[in-house]
C-alpha cells in the first residue's frame, strides 16, 4: 500500500463519470485527490459520490483534479483516497474498510488546502 512520502504510480483509469485519465498529464500541473472506490452502486457508495459531486467546486478550488474511479490504481487501497501533491508526492493516504467509513470531503479539502499552502522551498527548515 502507498504511504505519505511515495510517488503516485503513473496510472490510466476511468473515472465514475466516465471521463479517461491519464496520471501523465496532470503531473507538475494538478494536486490530486484519488478517491478509489471498490464499487459504485451500493446506497453506501452513492451517498459517498453525491457528497463529492456536490463538494466539486470546494474540492478544485485548491489547484486540484479529484478522480474519483472503481478502477484498481496500483497501491491504493480499496475503498481508500489519497492527496498529493503538484510533483506527485503522497501527502495523505486514508482507507476503509466501508465506503461509509471513507474521509469527507471537507477532510479531503483541507488536505488539498495544505497542500496548496505548502512552500517546497521551505521545507526541511529548522524551527
Amino acid at each position: 500500500m502507498l504511504n505519505k512520502g511515495d510517488h503516485v504510480p503513473r496510472f490510466e483509469c476511468t473515472t465514475i463519470d466516465d471521463v479517461q485519465v491519464n496520471y501523465a498529464d496532470l503531473w507538475q500541473k494538478k494536486n490530486l485527490a484519488l478517491v478509489c472506490l471498490s464499487e459504485d452502486a451500493s446506497p453506501d457508495a452513492q451517498s459517498y459520490i453525491q457528497e463529492l459531486r456536490s463538494a466539486q467546486k470546494a474540492l478544485a478550488m485548491h489547484d486540484a483534479v479529484v478522480v474519483v474511479t472503481t478502477n484498481p490504481i496500483e497501491g491504493m487501497p480499496l475503498p481508500g483516497c489519497a492527496v498529493a501533491d503538484r510533483w506527485g508526492e503522497m501527502q495523505w493516504i486514508a482507507s476503509a474498510e466501508h465506503v461509509a467509513e471513507l474521509p469527507s470531503p471537507r477532510e479531503i479539502a483541507a488536505w488539498l488546502h495544505f497542500v496548496e499552502i505548502q512552500c517546497p522551498e521551505c521545507e526541511g527548515e529548522v524551527h
